[in-house]
């Protein structure tokens, strides 16, 4: 069990124990308990888990209002319960993560080479004879794409730089398909990684 969320429990069958208030020292101490456990994951939770960090936000305002009403039991129980989830949110944040970057690995391993390969194949064609069904103006389109694509990229290495997996694998995605379509209007083979 994560220590933080351990030393949360225990601080909550402290704040139990003196419960000669009704309920309210136990009631705010597991509150709190369950604020201190779900800091450090609430970034990373609303970023990869967006729908269940719309839940766990919706619940702690449910609690703390529960404190606010005088309706400690309830509250510290659902403190409780909230804590333990906790847990499991920053499980599933950490599988997120190593799933997203499992997939960016994947497109970072061959996106450059394909964006290295549409520039030199605008450059061989702007001066050759072009391939039936190819006409200037697909060149000049898929110069200015090719372009576009190279920013994108460079914009999605950024976001992976900075831990954001979920923009960079998003823009990687939007390079990949763009990638195909560029390669297509060239009359080049569409490599099936691109589609």
């Amino acid at each position: 069990m994560n220590k933080l969320i351990w030393s949360a429990l225990v601080a909550v069958s402290l704040g139990t124990a003196a419960c000669g208030d009704g309920g309210k020292a136990g009631a705010e101490a597991a509150l709190q308990a369950l604020e201190s456990a779900y800091a450090p994951v609430k970034a990373d939770v609303a970023m990869y888990l967006p729908d269940e960090a719309t839940k766990m936000n919706a619940a702690l305002a449910a609690v703390q209002e529960s404190v606010a009403d005088g309706e400690y039991v309830q509250a510290m129980t659902d403190a409780q319960g909230m804590t333990a989830k906790v847990g499991e949110l920053a499980t599933a944040v950490a599988s997120k993560k190593a799933e997203l970057t499992k997939a960016w690995e994947g497109l970072g391993a061959g996106l450059p080479g394909v964006i290295e390969n549409i520039n030199a194949t605008v450059a061989k064609l702007t001066n050759a004879k072009l391939p039936k069904g190819v006409t200037k103006e697909a060149i000049e389109s898929a110069r200015t794409s090719a372009a576009a694509l190279s920013i994108t990229w460079e914009q999605a290495t950024a976001a992976f730089k900075s831990a954001d997996l979920t923009d960079a694998l998003a823009k990687a995605e939007t390079v990949k398909i763009k990638a195909g379509e560029i390669l297509a209007s060239l009359g080049q083979p569409v490599p099936d990684s691109l589609k």
